[in-house]
């Protein structure tokens, strides 16, 4: 331990405060991911890649690390605000509801599924967040994704799939 002082301070205080500030550096650092984000209506000019806090489930939700997100034709007019005030949707919005990927964090009332397991998930659509490296889901928008098909078809299969039903 240093025991000279630099001006008042003792020099461990310094080298504390210091290291407080890189951790909390380093910590801000790992709490944001890349999400496209919309703030107005429009084109898909109005689609922005930018860093967002990672998402924390709430106790009836999941963080799912999205390893591919679907894209479908309804994306465009979601993303141009037609159906706005139908899905009572709130700007800024991260666009993406099909996403498949590997369960990374779950809310205390999670029961059928366990860090680590491999799903694939229809998100409602005002949540959205898909086109994000973390989304959140509730138990009842996942399912297993079935280990015969990768994770980029599995994110093609919830809107398809629904629609069919």
């Amino acid at each position: 331990m240093l025991a000279f002082k630099f001006g008042n301070l003792p020099v461990r205080l310094m080298i504390v405060g210091t290291m407080a500030m890189w951790f909390a550096t380093v910590l801000e650092a790992e709490a944001t991911m890349k999400a496209i984000v919309i703030y107005e209506y429009g084109g898909p000019d109005v689609l922005k890649l930018e860093d967002v806090p990672v998402p924390e489930p709430k106790d009836d939700e999941m963080r799912i690390k999205v390893a591919a997100a679907g894209v479908n034709a309804f994306d465009g007019v979601l993303r141009s605000g037609q159906y706005a005030k139908v899905f009572k949707m709130k700007l800024p919005w991260i666009p993406g509801y099909d996403i498949s990927g590997t369960v990374e964090k779950l809310g205390s009332k999670i029961s059928r599924f366990k860090l680590g397991d491999a799903v694939f998930a229809h998100i409602s659509i005002p949540s959205g967040g898909g086109y994000a490296e973390h989304a959140l889901a509730k138990e009842n928008q996942v399912a297993p994704k079935p280990a015969t098909i990768g994770f980029a078809d599995a994110a093609g299969v919830p809107s398809v799939a629904l629609t069919a039903w």
